[in-house]
């Protein structure tokens, strides 16, 4: 008797518990943003690609090179990118990220708050034009982005 009522409480514990997981995993944002990233060379010189956190899939870092007057467009997944172009003793950082504030929780809906940031900086020996502007925002899950860098 002892035993079945047991087994039947510890059934509940984990039906419920369950159902709790699933819920708090269902209400969480779960696809990955797609950043869209463009850089325009301004420059009259190439801009070579010098450092960046992505994965190149094995490209040769050549490959990401930009010449005079010339844009690349990149499509990325994820909530982060940067990278380091440059031409001679001048180089630009540029930096796109994408966050979610938790804004409130009530007993059916959670809600966030995207927040998109970008920056280019100069880190060069010599000074660079670096430039970095959100074009296009995603205010629903995915929370997809667009943002156009530039150096000259």
């Amino acid at each position: 008797m002892y035993l079945s009522q047991f087994l039947g409480v510890a059934l509940s514990c984990a039906a419920l518990c369950g159902l709790l997981s699933f819920a708090a995993y269902a209400s969480a944002p779960q696809a990955l943003a797609t950043l869209t990233v463009e850089i325009s060379n301004e420059s009259p010189q190439p801009l070579e690609l010098l450092g960046t956190g992505l994965d190149l899939q094995g490209a040769p870092v050549s490959s990401f090179s930009i010449a005079s007057g010339e844009r690349r467009e990149l499509h990325l997944e994820g909530q982060r990118a940067w990278f380091i172009y440059g031409s001679g003793p001048r180089k630009c950082r540029f930096v796109a990220q994408h966050s979610l504030k938790q804004r409130f929780t009530d007993s059916e809906h959670t809600s966030y708050l995207p927040v998109w940031s970008r920056q280019a900086e100069s880190i060069g020996e010599r000074t660079a034009s670096c430039k970095a502007r959100l074009s296009k925002t995603l205010k629903a899950p995915p929370y997809s982005y667009s943002v156009k860098f530039s150096m000259g």
